[in-house]
């Protein structure tokens, strides 16, 4: 019974870990930027915190008695909540107090500031949740109970999953810093429980257990546990962008392939428990199985993410990325507890491994493999992977497996269909140019209609919106102005419109160099722009490109990748960005940010954090019916009529204005474009409740508004 205790204390920790995780990671884009180098610290700071508090306890509690263990796993815990609740709070200062040394540096500098920043404020909560682990093997050591890790491991795995899952929940209605408070209540509880137990429990309870001598780690533990580790993160970071074109780029998609991943964990974990509690010989045969169809499971991944897959299966897809997930979740606990032999000591020593495959699978997938090989391709060298690590295991006589014969025939058959069914990547690239990043994929086509894709998602078309984005704030300004700045580039249009004005600098930030690379495929004075000294072209996130430069523009404008509720682009509504936004306007600057569509609720909390920091917020139809421009400024927004516009629009931004009108008239084309907003039901003070924060994007999460 003392062991289904702990387990529970470790539900409740890896649930409260991984929704740490998500929120740390939140906070750390709103302050640093949603960039790819940020993502991965975040990531490579919770493992590495992982990995020395693991080692640390490993070497610390290994001579502690059970009641000692108990006592330091619940002062753990507690360590864990209270230092939890830290981490956003000083993200948010630590970027405030270094924000005036941090204006007008490089992109390469305010990395390495934003990184030690990082490490600085979530080293500590993660050095404290690694160090739950050798203090719960210790104390099932204390107990002589067998298999520590696999039981352990199988409890922290469903806590992952609820983790996953609750705070897309918890988040829509009380917010990213109240979610933290929530899940800092269950390592309180853990904490409660540990100690409840050190009370019931004998004061002389220590068994000294016979155990096996702690020797060095075997080669082939060692490799197989860092190749599963890089296997499986590595080919669950090209999952989650090969899903967007079936499953969207909302939080809960990403989520969506998170928990399938954590769930059939989960069910290979509890089935070779399940054999484990049959016999040892049982969970042996089980983890050769897996470990012989290892190479398998990972090209059914690949078919997972193929065209055919998405239109027959669509979501069902998802199940193919199950034989992967559940063999890792039958080679990892057998591994560990074949290497650790149930000695906290022996816990780290193997542990690291898989540690540092889990960190360096996603860089590599990220920023090699994806850039050479796609999406398909780097799911196959993950495939040819597992085949040589089982390759080179299968000369051991430890490991033996028969039908490897069919192993063979049915790898050569999957990898002969993965080949023959294109992902979307392939299936869109003829069409086009292909370009890739550390974002994802992006794929340009010029004719017969020019689309530009990013990971399959349809980012923009031609359409006079995206030059109104330009000629609406520039012309309603009262002064001469002299800098712009058009946030995410798209096709290049609102730039390319910016540029027929007489501007002495125009700036661009956009997150993608893959959709920079491809403004020559959609205008054909392109090169002649891209060339002018006045335009620079950066490849940033737009809050964090605000952050480190020290310039003021007379206007600049956002125009969101769609859809509206895509992961992270709650960032770019909110009143901490109009905050930052502001600071980098020039007096009387105007800002221009366009909105596609949404519910009332999100208009209104976009509407009113608008006019918390502006004075004047001026609102306008889009020329095509649908979408709104927002202008705002702390300067009065003059009223014009069609004349006055055409007046204010310099001869070569007239021509821009009309290359796309059709057989719309310049005053027509003018009147549809300076069309005020009718009254919307949003704009009463029913809605003024709502405000858009980095703490409660209303557009990433509205499962309840849904509902309703």
């Amino acid at each position: 019974m003392i062991t289904i205790f702990i387990g529970a204390c470790f539900f409740l920790s890896g649930m409260a870990s991984l929704a740490y995780q998500s929120v740390w990671m939140r906070e750390a884009m709103g302050q640093f930027g949603v960039i790819t180098p940020v993502l991965s610290t975040v990531l490579v700071v919770f493992m590495a915190g992982l990995a020395i508090g693991t080692a640390w306890g490993a070497r610390f509690v290994s001579k502690k008695d059970g009641r000692a263990v108990l006592r330091l796993y619940g002062l753990t815990e507690l360590g864990i909540a209270l230092s939890a609740l830290t981490v956003a709070p000083l993200l948010r200062f630590l970027a405030d107090a270094s924000a005036i040394y941090v204006a007008g540096s490089a992109s390469a500098e305010f990395l390495l500031i934003s990184q030690g920043m990082i490490a600085l404020a979530m080293l500590v909560p993660c050095i404290l949740i690694g160090l739950t682990l050798p203090l719960g093997m210790r104390f099932l050591e204390t107990q002589a109970a067998r298999h520590a890790f696999s039981h352990l491991y199988l409890f922290n795995l469903t806590g992952a999953v609820a983790g996953c899952a609750l705070p897309l929940f918890v988040v829509e209605l009380l917010g990213f810093r109240a979610t933290t408070y929530v899940f800092a209540i269950a390592n309180l509880l853990a904490a409660a429980i540990a100690f409840l137990l050190v009370s019931r429990l004998q004061a002389d309870t220590k068994i000294e257990a016979e155990k096996p001598a702690s020797k060095a780690l075997s080669k082939e533990h060692a490799v197989l546990l860092f190749a599963t580790g890089a296997i499986a993160m590595g080919a669950e970071t090209i999952w989650l962008k090969s899903y967007i074109p079936v499953l969207g780029s909302s939080v809960y998609s990403f989520s969506l392939v998170l928990i399938t991943y954590l769930l059939f964990n989960y069910l290979g974990a509890n089935y070779y428990k399940q054999a484990m509690k049959k016999s040892e010989e049982k969970a042996r045969q089980l983890y050769h199985h897996a470990l012989f169809f290892l190479p398998i499971a990972v090209a059914c991944s690949v078919l997972a993410i193929s065209v055919e897959s998405f239109r027959i299966l669509s979501v069902g897809s998802l199940l193919l990325l199950g034989p992967l997930c559940f063999a890792c979740g039958i080679i990892l606990p057998h591994v560990m507890d074949e290497a650790c032999k149930d000695n906290s000591a022996g816990v780290y020593r193997a542990y690291r491994w898989n540690f540092l495959g889990c960190v360096l699978g996603p860089l590599l997938s990220t920023y090699v493999l994806f850039g050479w090989f796609g999406f398909k391709g780097t799911l196959m060298v993950y495939a040819a992977l597992a085949a040589l690590v089982i390759v080179w295991l299968a000369r051991s006589s430890a490991f033996v497996f028969q039908p490897r014969r069919l192993v063979v025939v049915l790898s050569a058959a999957l990898v002969g269909l993965s080949v023959a069914m294109p992902d979307f990547e392939a299936h869109l690239a003829p069409l086009g140019n292909l370009y890739r990043d550390h974002v994802g994929s992006v794929i340009a086509i010029s004719d017969p209609q020019a689309r530009i894709f990013v990971n399959g998602i349809g980012m923009t078309v031609k359409t006079t919106i995206t030059k109104n984005m330009a000629h609406l704030p520039l012309a309603h300004l009262n002064h001469t102005p002299k800098k712009a700045l058009a946030i995410c580039f798209g096709m290049g249009t609102t730039v390319r419109s910016f540029a027929s004005w007489p501007l002495e600098n125009i700036y661009a930030a956009e997150l993608s160099s893959g959709v920079l690379q491809a403004f020559e495929n959609f205008h054909a004075d392109a090169a002649e722009i891209r060339k002018d000294p006045r335009v620079h072209l950066v490849a940033d996130d737009g809050r964090r490109f605000l952050k480190r430069t020290d310039q003021r523009f007379d206007v600049i404008t956002i125009d969101p990748p769609p859809p509206i509720y895509a992961a992270g682009s709650g960032l770019l509504y909110t009143r901490e960005f109009l905050a930052l936004i502001k600071s980098r306007l020039a007096e009387g600057g105007i800002l221009q940010h366009w909105i596609p569509d949404g519910d009332d609720v999100l208009h209104a909390a976009i509407y009113n954090a608008l006019r918390k920091h502006f004075s004047h917020v001026k609102m306008l139809d889009s020329i095509e019916g649908w979408g709104v421009h927002f202008l705002a400024s702390d300067a009065p927004i003059k009223e014009m009529n069609s004349a006055e516009f055409a007046k204010a629009l310099p001869e070569k931004a007239q021509r821009d204005f009309m290359e796309w009108a059709g057989q719309r008239s310049f005053e027509e084309a003018t009147s549809l474009s300076l069309r005020p907003l009718p009254a919307k039901p949003w704009q009463s003070e029913s809605f003024a409740e709502y405000e858009m924060t980095d703490d409660m994007p209303y557009n990433e999460f509205s499962l309840f508004r849904a509902a309703k």
